[in-house]
């Protein structure tokens, strides 16, 4: 049962996860996840979380102006 709305399914899935950092979005598409069937509510499992982690910020370079590069980062398929 979904945590959020209560009324759905949560099922294994794929969704785009997202974050701002430092004023720029971050995209990582095609991230495992459990999704809602109902509410479309997105959780990743914390081992994901994790790798996510990694790929990310070891990916993060800084930039001579103190700002951190940007640089595209794709999960890793199966």
């Amino acid at each position: 049962m979904c945590p959020t709305c209560r009324v759905g399914q949560m099922r294994e899935a794929h969704a785009t996860y997202t974050q701002w950092y430092e004023g720029e979005l971050i995209v990582v598409p095609n991230v495992p996840a459990q999704v809602c069937d109902y509410c479309d509510e997105v959780h990743y499992h914390p081992v994901v979380l994790e790798r996510l982690n990694q790929l990310l910020w070891a990916e993060m370079k800084p930039s001579e102006t103190g700002r951190s590069v940007q640089r595209t980062v794709h999960w890793p398929s199966a």
